[in-house]
């Protein structure tokens, strides 16, 4: 943990900025002895508000870990499996319609337009 005095904050900033981002720690700064303010790089800022973040998940996962609300690695690769084999299926699906209702306009259209379509 590193302390300063407000002072230092003032006369040396440049050091204090430095000593920031070398670090990746927090300085505290005093004033009158007591504490009073944190300093940090933005780097580590943002870094501990993206674990804050994750917190509320991470609160959440561990509640369904101990309530029994979880899938082994096995069966949630079968439930994904399931899942994609499923949309792949949906996909074939809808194509399968659009092709049918394509070839049947080129029908139509070669039916009664043979103008257009050179066999």
């Amino acid at each position: 943990m590193i302390i300063k005095a407000s002072a230092s904050l003032r006369n040396k900033y440049t050091e204090i900025s430095k000593m920031c981002h070398d670090t990746n720690e927090p300085i505290f700064i005093t004033k009158n002895g007591e504490g009073d303010l944190v300093l940090m790089s933005i780097e580590k800022y943002e870094q501990l508000m993206d674990e804050l973040k994750l917190l509320p998940e991470l609160i959440n996962a561990e509640k369904q870990i101990a309530n029994g609300d979880y899938y082994t690695l096995d069966q949630a690769k079968e439930k994904m499996k399931k899942k994609l084999e499923s949309k792949v299926a949906e996909k074939s699906e809808t194509y399968n319609v659009w092709s049918y209702h394509i070839k049947r306009s080129i029908e139509w259209f070669r039916k009664n337009y043979r103008v257009l379509f050179r066999n």
